[in-house]
């Protein structure tokens, strides 16, 4: 315990009392953190599921088709993520940070416009989206990849009410904007429009915090080799594949009646996933400092994981 205290005292986040077995192990706002990211989670399959509603059967497809590819994007930025995190655990007080968002902000604008580039060639399977579309899916690829390293930064020092605070002002808009265009009867470019436009509304949140803290002004730069970020990337689109291999066995095997069925099954099966996911974002930086700490941080984040299973 004497170690965490030691340690956020030095990360210059704030000192709360609390009670809670996470915000004991893990820092000050832990708890709210792992709720707030729970949240968000559960929001975002609430407009996944206002916009199906509201989509005839073509017009529903292409909104799949839209998910796959932000799915693309998400994947390898989750892995970016942790070697963030890694790297960040490294540097103690603030750092510079902002040279290498531009860079993930380029690679994500480029892994964008591959998505943007695949859309173009079909747009019959997204609704004609066309130039609109792909501008939007380059634009999402860009502002995600930038959120890693103020994300990362926060995560490391303790700040998990700023990084809980810019998911949730994210999934409000994001919630707020889909009632919005569902009632207006919008496509499913505008879909995409309402997930960069509240991206882009956390993303800014979280580049306030980090300016409002004392996280920043360092000559500690933060870089990370492009080649640290090749073989967690690799991991997550394997596990990404192995997760979505039943949609297309459905897909190519099942009647259209079963398929949907099959979809709808496995997204309900996978919320049980939000909770491990939840853990793994609150204890990130704990487990890249290493130590005993992240010892006892893995036991509580198994116990939970465990709990959930059983469930």
């Amino acid at each position: 315990m004497a170690m965490r205290v030691r340690a956020r005292a030095l990360s210059g986040a704030p000192r709360l009392r609390s009670c809670s077995v996470f915000d004991a192990t893990f820092g000050t706002g832990a708890t709210f953190l792992l709720g707030a990211v729970f949240a968000v989670a559960v929001g975002s399959l609430v407009v996944q599921a206002m916009f199906a509603g509201s989509f005839d059967q073509q017009e529903l497809e292409s909104f799949d088709g839209l998910l796959g590819l932000v799915l693309i994007v998400a994947v390898p930025v989750g892995a970016a993520q942790i070697v963030v995190v890694r790297h960040a655990a490294t540097t103690t007080g603030g750092c510079a940070w902002v040279p290498e968002t531009k860079r993930l902000a380029v690679a994500g604008a480029a892994l964008g416009a591959c998505v943007a580039a695949y859309s173009l060639m079909h747009p019959d399977e997204f609704g004609g989206g066309g130039p609109v579309l792909a501008v939007l899916l380059v634009g999402y690829g860009c502002i995600t990849a930038a959120m890693v390293v103020p994300r990362g930064v926060l995560l490391v020092r303790g700040y998990f009410r700023s990084i809980g605070r810019a998911g949730l002002v994210g999934i409000g808009a994001r919630l707020g904007l889909a009632a919005l265009a569902v009632e207006l009867g919008a496509g499913v470019v505008t879909a995409a429009g309402v997930l960069v436009a509240s991206t882009a509304l956390s993303f800014a949140v979280l580049v306030r915090s980090v300016q409002s803290s004392s996280l920043e002004g360092s000559s500690t730069q933060l870089a990370v080799p492009w080649r640290a970020y090749l073989r967690p990337v690799v991991a997550f689109v394997g596990l990404a594949l192995l997760v979505g291999v039943e949609a297309v066995l459905a897909k190519r095997y099942l009647s259209l009646g079963s398929d949907g069925e099959m979809h709808d099954a496995t997204d309900l099966a996978k919320t049980a996933l939000l909770i491990p996911q939840a853990m793994l974002l609150v204890a990130m930086a704990l487990f890249a400092r290493g130590g005993a700490d992240a010892l006892d941080g893995l036991k509580v984040a198994l116990r939970t994981v465990a709990g959930v299973a059983l469930v």
